[in-house]
């Protein structure tokens, strides 16, 4: 008896392990295309406590951080790397915190928002620049194509307050 219940068992767990198939976790990253010849030295982006590397879904009070839709890396990150390819190296420092990287459903936009701090021989500028950007469609790549067009909406309004501010 003991034998026939150790294969049942056996059996049992064997075929558990064979059921269904789980989804796969999608990484994305930004897509930013263009460069300014603006010099800048980026020093460093940091991200605020809200910010995720789960993709964010605000709709109205909610928010629904989705399992296997990811960046590959953490956004303010991610903001990092595409600034340093947009930006011609400088002296002067650019120092940023990332405060709002999400997805609005309510109104289908993709929102990012950053406080910035440009250190050069004239001295200190502070400036926010936030842009939103509208998408169509919840998935993965009409998200990232959003959220791309937002990061450059505010790579462009950064560039021009630099060059008003020499």
């Amino acid at each position: 008896m003991r034998k026939y219940l150790i294969s049942l068992s056996s059996l049992i767990l064997f075929f558990s392990c064979i059921g269904g198939k789980s989804v796969p976790v999608q990484f994305y990253t930004l897509n930013i295309k263009g460069e300014s010849p603006t010099p800048v030295s980026i020093v460093e982006v940091r991200a605020s406590a809200k910010v995720h590397q789960r993709f964010n879904l605000e709709n109205g009070e909610k928010l629904e951080l989705r399992e296997f839709e990811r960046w590959q890396d953490s956004p303010n990150r991610l903001v990092e790397t595409e600034m340093k390819n947009y930006f011609s190296l400088g002296k002067d420092e650019l120092r940023c915190e990332l405060n709002e990287f999400v997805f609005d459903v309510e109104n289908m936009q993709a929102k990012i928002s950053i406080d910035f701090v440009l250190r050069s021989g004239a001295g200190d500028q502070q400036f926010r620049v936030k842009s939103a950007q509208s998408f169509t469609e919840l998935d993965g790549a009409s998200l990232v194509k959003a959220m791309s067009s937002a990061v450059h909406d505010v790579f462009k309004q950064l560039d021009q307050k630099i060059i008003e501010g020499k």
